[in-house]
């Protein structure tokens, strides 16, 4: 029976101090790993990885370190949800389908530039290289919670 205690009091020391290092912890948290987006994400990265998604058009994602997106792609249009971290977009020119990144802010239409949008968790931070990006601060209905 010690030993049965011992182990639960070491478990809820564990959950004590995970929960109270949350305050502490940045975008980076265990939290943030937890985050319903971030288990149903198509692509995602963990702490220090980098990884680059070629889609069919030949657009280039580069997912930075913890960043998780969800992507739909259709004869119409390519639209990226990104749903934690960073991406950069070096997006192929195609007049045909046009491709829309939506944050939690809101969204940004790509004109052919190469582009960076990071999610702050309250914010949306948008960087262009180069040319022009569309950027538009309604949501869709579809992705109001």
């Amino acid at each position: 029976m010690k030993t049965l205690g011992a182990i639960a009091s070491s478990l809820l020391l564990v959950v004590v101090l995970i929960f109270s290092l949350q305050d502490n912890l940045s975008d980076n948290s265990f939290a943030s790993y937890l985050l319903p987006g971030r288990l149903r994400s198509d692509y995602s990265t963990a702490i220090g990885e980098h990884k680059v998604i070629v889609l069919s058009d030949q657009t280039r994602i580069h997912l930075n370190t913890f960043s998780a997106i969800n992507e739909e792609y259709t004869k119409d249009q390519c639209t990226i949800y990104l749903l934690q971290g960073e991406i950069q977009l070096d997006v192929a020119k195609d007049t045909t389908r046009p491709l829309i990144v939506f944050g939690d802010q809101g969204s940004a239409r790509a004109l052919g530039a190469p582009f960076i949008v990071r999610n702050h968790g309250t914010s949306t931070e948008l960087s262009v290289m180069e040319s022009l990006v569309e950027v538009c601060s309604i949501i869709p209905q579809s992705l109001q919670a």
